[in-house]
C-alpha cells in the first residue's frame, strides 16, 4: 500500500509582499500529478495546511480544487490541522467528506483520531493527531498533570486503542527532537521554541509518523519519523534545501523515497556589487525567480534598478564596507584604534567618506562616556 505524505502547504502564504497563489496552484498540480504517477492509495496531510486561521476566497478554491482532484482520482485523503489553521474551520463539513474519501482532524477530543484504511485485502491504522497545546489535553484530562507538550502528546496517545497487529501510521503537526537537534529555517522558527520539542521515542509504537510544523525535509530519531517539509521555501534559509514529497511504501516493513518537487519560481540568493548582478541578470533565464539581493556597494536606488532586471526581487540587504575581504589585518593597528575613530570610520563609510560635525562628535563622546566607552 502506498501513502504520500505532505505538509506546510501554507495555502494564501506571501513571500513578503509576493503573492504565491501562481506558484502554490503549480505546486499542488504537480503533487496531484506525482500522487497518480507513483499510483499512491492516499496522501497524508500534516497540518498548516492555510497559512492563516482565516483563509480568503482564493485559497479555499485552491485548495478544493486540489482536494477534489485527488478525490475524482479515487485517492483518500487525511488532513489534520496545524498551528495556522483553524481546527473548527477545517473540520467543517468532515463528517460529509468523510463518505467521499476525505478524513479530517481538525478539533482534538482527548484521543486520536483513527481510521483503518483497506485496499486490495491490506489494511493499515491511520491515526491523527492535530497541533495540540498542553491546555487543550488538560482542559479534557482534568486529573492528569500535563506540563508539557510532551505530556500533551503522550496523554493522548495512551488513551486511543493501539491494539492489533495492522501497520500503524500517525499523522501529526509537532516539534518533534531526536538524537541531535532538527533542522529549523527562518520561515517557521517564529513558532517553534525548545519547550515544545518532543522525544521522538513517544512514537516508538507506530510504524510510519508523517510530520508537520518544520519545512526542511528529514528523518528524526529514525527514517520512518519524518517531516516531508514545505512544497515550496517560503524564506532565504531554505535556498539550498531541495524539496519534495515524501512516498511511503507499506508491506511487510515500510520503505521511504523522496521525490522532488520543482518550483515554478525558485527563490535565491544573490552576492555582489550592483553592476556585475544587473550584467548577469541580463544574460540569465531564470531572472523571474525570487531573489534576496545581499550587494556589496551602495549606489543610489538599487531596488529599482534590480527590478528592472530581476522583477521579483523579495528583499535587499547592503553588506558592510569590506564585507568579504581576503585582506590581513593589522592587529597592531587595530588594537590601537580607540572607539571614536571606529565610530568616525564607520560614519564615513555609510556618508561616503563626510566626516563628522564638530556637533555630531559631540553628541557621540557624550554617549560613549555615559555608555562607559570612554
Amino acid at each position: 500500500m502506498k501513502f504520500v505524505h505532505i505538509a506546510d502547504l501554507h495555502i494564501g502564504k506571501k513571500l513578503k509582499e509576493m503573492n504565491l497563489e501562481e506558484d502554490q496552484r503549480f505546486i499542488l498540480e504537480q503533487i496531484a500529478t506525482i500522487v497518480k504517477n507513483e499510483h499512491a492509495d492516499a496522501v497524508l496531510i500534516a497540518g498548516d495546511v492555510y497559512d492563516s486561521g482565516s483563509p480568503n476566497g482564493e485559497s479555499s478554491l485552491l485548495l478544493d480544487g486540489f482536494l477534489t482532484d485527488l478525490l475524482k482520482s479515487g485517492i483518500e485523503i487525511f488532513m489534520i490541522s496545524g498551528n495556522h489553521d483553524s481546527p473548527e474551520k477545517l473540520s467543517f463539513g468532515s463528517r460529509i467528506f468523510d463518505r467521499a474519501g476525505l478524513h479530517i482532524c481538525g478539533v482534538f477530543d482527548g484521543k486520536l483520531d483513527k481510521f483503518t484504511f483497506d485496499k486490495n485485502s491490506e489494511s493499515v491504522d491511520v491515526f491523527m493527531l492535530p497541533f495540540i497545546r498542553p491546555i487543550n489535553v488538560s482542559k479534557i484530562h482534568k486529573d492528569e498533570k500535563i506540563s508539557s507538550f510532551g505530556d500533551a502528546v503522550n496523554s493522548a496517545i495512551s488513551h486511543t486503542d493501539l491494539s492489533g497487529d495492522n501497520k500503524k501510521i500517525l499523522i501529526t503537526h509537532q516539534f518533534v527532537g531526536g538524537i541531535s537537534s532538527p533542522q529549523l529555517s527562518d520561515s517557521e522558527s517564529a513558532y517553534v521554541g525548545t519547550a515544545e520539542m518532543i522525544p521522538f521515542t513517544l512514537f516508538d509504537r507506530f510504524d510510519y509518523v508523517a510530520l508537520g510544523h518544520l519545512h526542511i525535509p528529514q528523518s528524526v530519531g529514525r527514517d520512518t519519523v519524518r517531516y516531508s517539509g514545505s512544497p515550496l521555501k517560503y524564506s532565504t534559509s531554505e535556498c539550498s534545501k531541495d524539496k519534495s514529497v515524501t512516498l511511503i511504501d507499506v508491506g511487510d516493513g515500510v520503505a521511504v523515497t523522496e521525490v522532488p518537487l520543482r518550483p515554478l519560481r525558485d527563490l535565491k540568493v544573490i552576492t555582489g556589487p550592483l553592476d556585475r548582478l544587473l550584467a548577469e541578470g541580463k544574460r540569465s533565464e531564470n531572472k523571474d525567480d525570487f531573489y534576496h539581493v545581499r550587494l556589496e556597494d551602495d549606489p543610489l536606488d538599487p531596488m529599482q534598478k534590480l527590478r528592472d532586471v530581476y522583477p521579483n526581487v523579495i528583499s535587499l540587504e547592503i553588506l558592510p564596507k569590506g564585507y568579504g575581504s581576503t585582506e590581513e589585518i593589522d592587529e597592531e593597528r587595530f588594537e590601537k584604534i580607540d572607539v571614536e575613530e571606529q565610530f568616525d570610520e564607520f560614519f564615513r563609510s555609510r556618508m561616503s567618506g563626510k566626516d563628522m560635525s564638530e556637533e555630531q562628535k559631540k553628541v557621540v563622546r557624550n554617549s560613549m562616556q555615559d555608555a562607559g566607552l570612554i
